[in-house]
């Protein structure tokens, strides 16, 4: 499946809609299954919009805790394909600045 990589909202627009846009958006546009490595506190942000938590919590490079979070093809919007898959599968980063 697609990577969600590098997801976040600068901390003084949170809590406005803005991630559940880009998500929306993403989800709109990349194929599914997708995956994304989510930290702790933003886990039910994911499962509010579908994702399903997968395997352990894990320490991520020293970044903190982390959970595996994916969506499953079910529950995907419209998709339009890839975008140059590597061995590892198609990767995109999504970040939203103010």
């Amino acid at each position: 499946g697609h990577a969600l990589r590098g997801m976040a909202v600068c901390p003084r627009h949170r809590h406005q809609g803005i991630g559940a846009r880009i998500l929306a958006a993403v989800c709109a546009d990349v194929a599914a299954p997708m995956w994304c490595n989510a930290r702790l506190n933003v886990v039910p942000f994911y499962a509010s919009h579908g994702w399903h938590a997968a395997g352990p919590i894990f320490d991520m490079d020293g970044r903190g805790p982390h959970q595996r979070m994916t969506l499953p093809t079910q529950t995907q919007g419209p998709t339009s394909g890839t975008d140059g898959a590597d061995a590892r599968g198609p990767q995109r980063d999504f970040t939203a600045y103010p």
